[in-house]
Formats: C-alpha cells, structure tokens, sequence
C-alpha cells in the first residue's frame, strides 16, 4: 500500500520518459526535492532508489511515532495529574467545544503537550 502511494506521488513529478517534469520546483528542503533536483543538475538519479529512500523515512516515521506515543501514554497513565492538565489545555484550544478537530495552528502554543512529548 505504501509503495502504491509513493509510487503514485513519484510518478505525478515525472515525465512518461522518467525524466523530471520542468514545470515542477522542488524544495532542497526535503529529501524528495534534493533527490529529484539532483536530475536536474546533472547528477544521477534512480527512481526505484528515491523510492526506497522515501519508503524507508515512512516506515522510520511511524515506528517513531509509536514508539513516542506509547511512551507518552503510559507516563501519562502513572501520572494523571498531566493527563488534567493536557485536557484542558485540548479544550482551551477548541474553545471548549469537545467535537471540534484541532489544527496545527490551533496547538501552535500547546506548551503542556509539548512539555508530555519533549519528556517522554
């Protein structure tokens, strides 16, 4: 399903020759644009490489992600006094309303959650 997708977002980037499409500006600012910018400029470029590249941050990032979760799940079990304190500052940013979906900007100053993640 993963390389599905990848391959999918690739493939809206380049042309049916492989090479990169010249309409298309990638950021240097992530891997996938330094990789597809490194065509560009003469270097080499191997899709199935990006590919395998882009997959392997993917999986990294989800492992992670688990991992930091569950930690953060289980300090918060041993310490509910922070499981009150990261509810209410939930509700502060959704301005008290229990149906809303925050945004990254609504929890752009979400000290206490930032202070469960940074110490788990």
């Amino acid at each position: 399903v993963v390389k599905a997708y990848v391959t999918e977002v690739m493939d809206q980037y380049m042309e049916q020759d492989g090479s990169l499409k010249k309409d298309i500006v990638m950021d240097d600012r992530t891997m996938t644009g330094l990789f597809l910018n490194e065509e560009r400029s003469g270097g080499t470029f191997d899709k199935e490489f990006v590919m395998h590249m882009i997959l392997n941050v993917v999986i990294a990032g989800r492992d992670t992600m688990g991992s930091a979760l569950t930690s953060a799940m289980q300090c918060l079990c041993e310490h509910p006094e922070w499981q009150d304190k990261l509810h209410e500052e939930a509700m502060a940013c959704s301005g008290g309303n229990k149906q809303d979906i925050l945004t990254f900007d609504d929890v752009e100053n979400a000290s206490v959650a930032e202070a469960v993640l940074f110490e788990t």
